[in-house]
């Protein structure tokens, strides 16, 4: 699965005939981060996805939900769909059992930043429930 920024920051880069060595000099960060990110290995912090765009003077937003090749827009982010279409989700009764969810599924796992397969299994369960409670904050919070 890739996401809609690595496929742009690859298609931007060749574009302007850019090596991955000529961007990394440009963002003062590494051949292989560079590679990590058009691999969709590993994400970029917001301020260095506002420094990308910058670079190739595109709008932020773009450059994550616009596939700049083909004009077409995804409000995930995400090239394709993330979630396979035969998935069940009758099993989902509570906000932990959809984290757990998200945690299959490296695609959406990683969109957040988060590599599902480095975590334990402890780390998964700490992070669904905080995930849980910062849902239940917010919608107490907005009266929902």
């Amino acid at each position: 699965m890739t996401t809609i920024f690595s496929k742009n920051l690859r298609y931007l880069r060749k574009k302007r005939g850019w090596g991955q060595e000529e961007l990394a000099s440009k963002t003062r960060r590494s051949q292989p981060t560079i590679q990590l990110w058009e691999t969709d290995k590993r994400s970029p912090t917001m301020g260095m996805v506002k420094e990308l765009a910058e670079i190739f003077q595109v709008d932020v937003n773009t450059l994550i939900y616009e596939d700049i090749e083909t004009g077409m827009r995804s409000k995930s982010g995400y090239a394709e769909s993330i979630m396979p279409q035969e998935e069940s989700f009758d099993h989902i009764h509570s906000l932990v059992d959809a984290m757990r969810i998200v945690l299959e599924h490296p695609n959406i796992a990683a969109y957040g930043g988060y590599d599902a397969d480095r975590l334990s299994d402890t780390e998964k369960d700490e992070f669904a429930d905080w995930v849980a409670n910062s849902i239940q904050f917010y919608a107490r919070k907005l009266h929902k």
